[in-house]
């Protein structure tokens, strides 16, 4: 009984991947944008388009998920199951749907970051300008 339940355990996390991965990309997201909006330029764009299709892959994972769990398994006879599940398995429109996102994020999240990076740690900082000297006040020594 202790295994059956275990493995009912296992499989459903296992099932539910995703889901912190989406929150965590949404986070990301929401980051990126607030950096856009405060200071602008093409690293952040890049940077928001490459959360924005992890957000995107992570949610076609979890609502495939959830179609699956609670619509398709329950009555696989209907219209819209047999649609989305013409076989046993997934309609590969999906994978490939989400290995184009992952490809997409992979590309332009970390080209955006270290070129934001680059672009902030080469800016001058306040603290290297030379301070202005004191005026000269005439009669004191």
């Amino acid at each position: 009984m202790l295994a059956l339940l275990t493995n009912n355990l296992i499989v459903g996390l296992n099932r539910w991947h995703a889901v912190p991965w989406l929150f965590a990309s949404v986070v990301v997201l929401l980051g990126a944008f607030f950096l856009w909006r405060r200071f602008g330029g093409a690293p952040l764009v890049l940077l928001m388009i490459g959360a924005t299709a992890f957000v995107f892959e992570y949610a076609i994972d979890c609502f495939v998920t959830f179609l699956m769990v609670y619509v398709v398994a329950p009555d696989p006879n209907t219209a819209f199951a047999r649609a989305v599940w013409p076989t046993c398995v997934a309609n590969p429109a999906f994978d490939e749907a989400k290995h184009i996102l992952h490809l997409l994020g992979c590309i332009c999240f970390p080209v955006g970051f270290f070129w934001y990076a680059l672009q902030t740690t080469r800016l001058p900082s306040q603290a290297m300008q030379p301070t202005p000297s004191a005026p000269k006040v005439e009669g004191l020594k």
